[in-house]
Parts: C-alpha cells; sequence; structure tokens
C-alpha cells in the first residue's frame, strides 16, 4: 500500500515538472515569434501557449502582435486595391486605413505611393476649382447693384469655393506659380470688402474704430488719413472750434466716414455758433458802441471783411450782415430767427 502511494506521487511530482517545462518551451516559442514576426509562427506559438496553459495575460502581447500583422495585410491589400482602381475616394480610405494599421511610409512602400498618387488627385482636383471659381467670379464682374439678387448669393459662393481651394493648396504643397492668380483675385476681394466696410456710412462710430483695427494690415487707400481723422474729429469736437468743426466736416466727407461722426461735428458747430451769437449779443449791450469809421463788421464776430446780407430780413443799408462762414451751419437767423 505505501509503494503504491509512492508511485502516485512520483508520477505526480513527473507531471508538474513536465507541465513547467511546457510552459517555458511555449514562453520561448513565443519569444522567438516576435522576434521573426511571421504570422504563421506566431499563430503556431499562441496554439503551442494554450495547449501548454499559458493564461491571457502571458499570451496578450503576442496575440496583439498577430492581430497587428493581420491588420496591416488588409490595409496592404486595400491600397493595392486603390492604387490600382485609382479613384480619390478609395485612395484616402486606404491611405487612412494603412495609417491606422501603423503600415510605414518610406519611400518605395505602398502607402508612400498611395499618398503620392492621392496628392497628385487632390492638386488636379483644386487647380480645377480654382480655375472654375475665377471663370465665374470673372463672368460676373458687374457693379453690386446691377447684379440680381442670385448672382450676388452665386458669386459669395464662389469667393468661398475659391478661398477653400486655396487653403488646400496650402496644405498639399502646391506651387505658387499654379495658384498666384486665384491668390491675387482673393486678395483683391479682400481689399474691396473691407474698403467697402470702412466707407460704409451707416455704421457706428464704435464699429467703424473696430473695423479700422482689424483692417491695419490691410493696404487700403487714405488709411493713414482716416487714423488722423479720429484724432482731429474728437480735438474739434472737445474744443468746440467753427473753423475746425468746418474742417473736419469737410474732411468726414471726402474720406466717406460714417454720418455719425459728421452728425457729431454738425452738431457742436451749430451749438457753438448759436453760443458765440448769443456772447456777441450780450456784448452788443453792455460795450460801448465803437466809433463809426464807416466799416461793416460780421454780427457774429465783429470782424470786417467780406460780408452778406441775410436774405430773409436784409434791407438796403442794413449793418445784420455776416460772414459766410459764420452762416454756415445755422439753422435760423440770428436776426429775425426765420428758418435758413
Amino acid at each position: 500500500m505505501t509503494t503504491a502511494l509512492q508511485d502516485v506521487r512520483r508520477r505526480s511530482i513527473v507531471s508538474v515538472s513536465d507541465r513547467q517545462q511546457q510552459k517555458q518551451d511555449a514562453q520561448q516559442k513565443l519569444e522567438e515569434a516576435m522576434v521573426i514576426g511571421s504570422e504563421e509562427r506566431l499563430l503556431q506559438a499562441v496554439r503551442d501557449g494554450v495547449d501548454a496553459g499559458l493564461d491571457a495575460q502571458e499570451l496578450r502581447k503576442t496575440r496583439d502582435a498577430l492581430a497587428k500583422i493581420r491588420q496591416q495585410d488588409g490595409a496592404r491589400q486595400a491600397i493595392a486595391i486603390a492604387i490600382q482602381r485609382g479613384t480619390e475616394k478609395c485612395l484616402e480610405a486606404a491611405v487612412a486605413r494603412g495609417q491606422r494599421a501603423g503600415l510605414s511610409d518610406e519611400a518605395g512602400g505602398q502607402l508612400r505611393e498611395a499618398q503620392h498618387l492621392l496628392t497628385c488627385l487632390k492638386k488636379d482636383v483644386l487647380r480645377r476649382s480654382c480655375a472654375e471659381a475665377l471663370a465665374f467670379i470673372n463672368s460676373r464682374r458687374l457693379p453690386p447693384g446691377a447684379r440680381h439678387r442670385n448672382e450676388e448669393g452665386d458669386l459669395a459662393g464662389a469667393w468661398i469655393d475659391l478661398r477653400a481651394a486655396l487653403d488646400s493648396a496650402d496644405r498639399f504643397g502646391m506651387d505658387a506659380e499654379e495658384i498666384d492668380e486665384a491668390r491675387h483675385a482673393l486678395r483683391q476681394h479682400a481689399l474691396s470688402q473691407a474698403l467697402a466696410e470702412i466707407t460704409n456710412r451707416d455704421m457706428s462710430i464704435k464699429q467703424w474704430q473696430s473695423k479700422m483695427e482689424t483692417s491695419t494690415d490691410l493696404d487700403l487707400p487714405d488709411m493713414q488719413a482716416r487714423k488722423n481723422f479720429i484724432v482731429m474729429w474728437q480735438d474739434a469736437v472737445d474744443n468746440r472750434s467753427v473753423s475746425a468743426l468746418q474742417v473736419c466736416i469737410k474732411e468726414g466727407d471726402c474720406l466717406l466716414v460714417p454720418n455719425q461722426f459728421l452728425s457729431v461735428a454738425k452738431r457742436a458747430l451749430v451749438e457753438q455758433i448759436q453760443r458765440l451769437i448769443q456772447e456777441a449779443a450780450a456784448a452788443a449791450t453792455i460795450l460801448p458802441k465803437p466809433e463809426n469809421d464807416g466799416q461793416d463788421v460780421c454780427a457774429i464776430c465783429l470782424e470786417g471783411g467780406a460780408l452778406m446780407a441775410m436774405p430773409c430780413c436784409s434791407r438796403q443799408s442794413t449793418s445784420n450782415l455776416i460772414h459766410f462762414a459764420c452762416m454756415s451751419g445755422l439753422l435760423r437767423c440770428p436776426f429775425c430767427r426765420g428758418t435758413i
């Protein structure tokens, strides 16, 4: 009885030892298969590992390598088919699959060949897109008011298409000479749009100043004059100088600044002239009358020069005379209060 138990124990020890040896052999095969990188060797090593009792964690690395090889093989087949078909859609899908599978894009590889072919196709499409957009834009070169509303929308869409094509051209490394005409047209369009915005007389002062700040990089005409106008306008409104306000209004009309600038300046001019009239009237009642030297003077600024009578209430030999510059901006006659 004792001898039988000893035999069973001995066989059990031998079995455990054999099992451990099998696992060691299986692990060694896994390592060798990983080095070789053959799908067949990896698959056989995984099977031997399963038979030897290796757990999932021990087999995980080899199984991942096997899955990657199969994924790459499928990607290579897809790339080969895409190259044969030569369509943009197939090439895009095949290149994306190859990149996900981790294929190398080194020179001479299938992925590099597919990428090159796809780039050439993309460039051809972009050339056609630029040419078609430019042709459409050139065929619609009419003043905005002379175009139908639908044509305005189509033209705006053509500019958007052209801008998108040029953005893609940068990504695909197209030669500058190929897209120079399109870039020039788009640049001129941007200048035209910016000029139309900063000469929009319905904008508020705040909106116009913000638009001026965002347009500093564009080579627009009279930009420095418009910047100087802002300073001139602010000084004239703050100081309430009649001559400065008159110059400011004239300059603003020439530069097509928003009407709000001119409204503020004109209101300040009217208020200042009215104030001067009131001050002159008050001074006339308290100051001694100057000696009459036979020279007429302006009833507002009390200076001589080229004077004119008010057409609403003037009489022959009247002394109610005013400079033309002092009269500009008046809404009512300072003598009879009639509307000018």
